[in-house]
């Protein structure tokens, strides 16, 4: 069996996820695993790490999130030397700091290395122009580095073909994994005479609150919403507390999963994404899902539910209406969505994608 590695600048809840899925089903396929990460406290750590899948070794590297060329060679240096000393078969990197930072330190150590962005920084919408063209080029002048560069979705494998100038981008869907007791939590849920809608996401310009919070402010007092989650992005959160919605704070994946398990519809509204964790996670609980109209988002709905892809905060209020107006379509969109994730985004799919990339698979 192979020695596996997972790469991450930062340990919060999509990434997180994803890493958990997959090392879990490497675990299972007796593979040993480990995860060389960097903590910070708003990342919820004491939480996250206690749900580490057993037997899968963690290693505190710190790295930061930006670039930061003086800790950045640092950190290069302190990943290599922690690389060569778990002589690794594979390296799986996740972020573009550790695909930036781990693709360099893998060199020459003679293990396959997979760089899984999980939404390239090119595809930023917090950032200008030219910052975003700065980060494909620094994406193109990496992809020259052994290793295979995977997208999460089909729209952000297009986007990066188009910024990163090379065709060899492999494809390798997320996948989850829902536990049963979520399922009959949300079959449990309390009737109500106003629908829940909500959100789970750090509170960020990534997942733009203050569109959350406009859809919110059309839609008036017929629903209740809650944002599941936190951050320190101020201006989302002032967004979010002048529409009167519900902030949980940073919670840990039980909690967030109950807290998905306990909403009638679930909205997602962010500015980009790879391919966001949490809608699987609401599609594979049964909720009806409505999604703003970008990269990742899309690829989840419009093969089944195209109608819930929307671009603006009238057109997703517009949806709501509709869906809070008809049990019986909420019920047929939720159980819809249900069946496609459990038919095109399995974790044994996913994982045994990543072994073929990796080099492992016989």
């Amino acid at each position: 069996m192979a020695r596996i590695v997972h790469v991450s600048a930062t340990i919060a809840t999509g990434i997180y996820t994803i890493i958990c899925t997959v090392a879990k089903c490497q675990l299972e396929a007796g593979h040993e695993v480990f995860l060389v990460g960097c903590t910070r406290p708003d990342d919820a750590v004491a939480t996250w790490l206690d749900e580490l899948p057993n037997g899968v070794r963690f290693i505190e590297l710190p790295m930061e999130r930006e670039i930061v060329p003086s800790k950045d060679w640092t950190d290069l240096w302190a990943l290599r030397r922690t690389l060569k000393e778990i002589r690794p078969d594979a390296i799986h990197l996740h972020s573009s700091k550790a695909g930036a930072l781990g693709r360099v330190a893998a060199l020459f150590l003679g293990a396959g290395v997979v760089y899984q962005a999980n939404a390239f920084a090119f595809l930023r919408k917090d950032v200008s122009r030219a910052k975003r063209i700065f980060f494909g080029l620094i994406e193109a002048a990496l992809a020259v580095f052994p290793g295979r560069i995977v997208a999460s979705s089909a729209s952000e494998q297009v986007a990066a073909r188009r910024y990163i100038f090379v065709r060899r981008i492999d494809l390798v869907n997320n996948s989850i994994a829902v536990p049963a007791a979520v399922l009959e939590a949300h079959e449990r849920r309390p009737a109500r005479t106003r629908l829940k809608v909500g959100m789970c996401a750090r509170v960020s310009p990534q997942k733009d609150p203050t569109f959350f919070a406009e859809v919110v402010r059309r839609i008036g007092g017929d629903m209740e919403f809650v944002w599941i989650g936190g951050g320190n992005y101020a201006e989302g959160r002032q967004a979010l507390d002048a529409a009167g919605v519900q902030v949980t704070g940073v919670v840990g994946r039980d909690d967030a999963l109950a807290g998905i398990a306990d909403l009638d519809i679930y909205i997602q509204t962010s500015a980009w994404e790879g391919m966001p964790l949490s809608v699987l996670e609401a599609m594979a609980i049964g909720l009806p899902v409505i999604v703003r109209n970008v990269v990742g988002n899309r690829d989840l709905l419009q093969p089944v539910a195209p109608e819930n892809v929307v671009n603006t905060p009238e057109e997703m209020v517009a949806r709501l209406r509709a869906l809070a107006g008809d049990a019986d379509l909420r019920a047929r969109s939720g159980q819809l969505l249900q069946d496609h994730v459990a038919a095109e985004y399995s974790p044994q799919a996913q994982c045994r994608a990543f072994e073929r990339l990796y080099g492992l698979a016989s």
